[in-house]
């Protein structure tokens, strides 16, 4: 899933739960490390990580989630979590 269908997905899921002042927080990150030795390529590693935090509130206190994992779960749980863990 595609992080503008997740925050889609989000916002409105989360708002028919009853959440307000949602709050998506995303990051990607690549990389690429190539090794040479004696001018020829010896090694590489390519990473691609991808991430996801929310915010909101729910019967007035704040929770907070995470996850690395965008499929069609994860909206679910990020709204599960933030109604757990709330301060």
């Amino acid at each position: 899933m595609s992080i503008e269908k997740l925050k889609q997905h989000l916002f409105s899921e989360g708002e028919k739960m009853g959440f307000t002042n949602l709050e998506l927080y995303y990051e990607k990150k690549e990389s690429l490390t190539i090794g040479l030795y004696e001018g020829e390529v010896d090694d590489y590693d390519f990473s691609d990580v991808q991430g996801a935090s929310v915010r909101g509130l729910y019967d007035e206190k704040t929770g907070y989630a995470y996850t690395e994992n965008f499929d069609g779960d994860s909206v679910s749980f990020l709204l599960k979590m933030l109604r757990r863990m709330r301060d």
